[in-house]
């Protein structure tokens, strides 16, 4: 038996689990195959096992070998006289125990609460193999349509992958694949998600005034329910109580209710620089804020330094005149995650407002 098994690459595996070697052999028929392992560092055989089969394939018994272990193999095979053939080329291969590779937070039926989620991938590994690279899917609910495709993304930029556009009441299937760095294949497995949209609750207030006299209760309510539209119809609620419009969405209030004098506070976060923030049109006034920063040198100091504000661009039509002016707010160091208030008031066509963070 002159002609040698050719012994094929293989991934790195995991040695806790039985792994099968695939060779090729184009001499006669195998009656069986004999496997010997090396420890690549020192040389020690580690394993030396001749098998009866006539397969192109060798089995690694589960817990022969040691994760975090390099190794060499080699293979012969015997004819049907016994006649072992010369040994193959030399594969080195590392075993490596198969990572915690996963979603983080999100198990199967976690509940998606907004038209998005962010994927985090969780990756840990024992024998300090580092994640190469990955690709987050997303399925449709029959488990097999391809929705979303992150594409390749490399470890070194990150694990968290944003998902956008799910639809509520919809039922979806996360799934990530990658490597690591010396070429170990893994996978998530497909992780089921049910999109259920927060949609906040209206409270009605009521004052009870108690009557002695009818021996009553009178309920009394100082709200005017307004409901809003927005653009698009289908906003993303954060928490039950925030809505994103981070992405140029646009919410109106103007329907079911007259405005004169009034004093409004708005609570915002993550203001885009420079933005749009509220616009108030009652016809005749008419106001836009926006949010801003600039380089104010400090009274105390030499120093100048960078300070947000909110500008109010305002006109009034007295008649035919136009009376247009611009108010800006007090002055704040540059925010984080902070929520910030704005107090608008406005007095028989004249505005004040107020910029405060929330601490």
């Amino acid at each position: 038996m002159a002609v040698s098994p050719i012994l094929l690459n293989t991934l790195p595996f995991d040695a806790t689990i039985a792994h099968n070697l695939q060779f090729t052999y184009s001499g006669a028929q195998i009656f069986a195959h004999r496997v010997v392992i090396r420890n690549n560092t020192t040389n020690v055989v580690v394993y030396d096992v001749k098998t009866s089969g006539m397969v192109n394939y060798a089995t690694i018994p589960a817990n022969t070998l040691s994760n975090g272990t390099t190794y060499n193999f080699r293979i012969s095979v015997f004819d049907y006289a016994n006649v072992e053939s010369p040994f193959s080329n030399v594969v080195i291969l590392k075993c490596l125990l198969t990572p915690t590779f996963n979603f983080g937070d999100i198990t199967s039926g976690y509940i998606v609460k907004n038209s998005y989620v962010d994927a985090t991938i969780n990756y840990a590994q024992s024998n300090d193999e580092l994640l190469n690279a990955y690709t987050v899917y997303l399925y449709g609910s029959n488990q097999s349509t391809i929705i979303y495709d992150s594409g390749l993304k490399y470890a070194s930029s990150g694990l968290t992958t944003k998902i956008s556009g799910l639809t509520d009441d919809g039922t979806y299937y996360l799934r990530a694949t990658g490597e690591t760095v010396n070429g170990m294949e893994i996978d998530s497995g497909l992780i089921q998600i049910i999109c259920d949209y927060i949609k906040p609750d209206i409270f009605f207030k009521f004052n009870a005034e108690n009557v002695q006299a009818e021996g009553a209760v009178r309920l009394s309510a100082a709200f005017v329910l307004v409901e809003g539209t927005s653009e698009p119809e289908s906003l993303v609620y954060i928490d039950n109580e925030k809505v994103s419009l981070l992405n140029g969405e646009k919410v109106y209030f103007n329907d079911g209710f007259v405005v004169n004098d009034f004093i409004l506070k708005v609570v915002l976060e993550n203001m885009i620089d420079f933005s749009n923030l509220i616009t108030i049109d009652m016809d005749t006034v008419k106001a836009n804020l926006t949010w801003n920063y600039g380089y104010f040198q400090d009274e105390s100091t030499d120093f100048t330094d960078k300070k947000y504000y909110v500008a109010l661009n305002a006109y009034q039509f007295i008649g035919t005149e136009k009376l247009e002016y611009i108010q800006t707010s007090n002055r704040l160091p540059p925010l984080s995650e902070e929520q910030i208030h704005i107090w608008i008031k406005h007095i028989d066509g004249r505005f004040d407002l107020i910029v405060e963070k929330i601490t």
